[in-house]
């Protein structure tokens, strides 16, 4: 319920604020929590990450928006190290 009730609704309304880490934290809610959603909340979810990063986008392209967030770009570059030596693609 605090998912669902408090931390979704949080996320989701500050999603474009740019100025602090909230894309990174959309990120870590989605790929952490996101599984846990009903599924109503999972579409909310979904549809979020898409208008921000395009359809049929996948929850790492919030790393790739934020820019300005170091925590948020070594989180990245540690997901894309991890897929090169596993051979998977994001």
């Amino acid at each position: 319920m605090l998912n669902v009730r408090v931390m979704l609704p949080y996320l989701l309304a500050r999603r474009t604020d740019e100025r602090a880490p909230h894309i990174r934290w959309l990120y870590q809610f989605a790929v952490g929590q996101g599984y846990r959603l009903p599924p109503g909340e999972q579409q909310r979810l979904r549809s979020a990450i898409e208008e921000r990063c395009g359809r049929g986008a996948a929850p790492i392209e919030l790393l790739r928006l934020a820019t300005d967030d170091p925590v948020a770009q070594r989180m990245l570059r540690d997901a894309e190290d991890e897929e090169a030596r596993s051979g998977t693609t994001t």
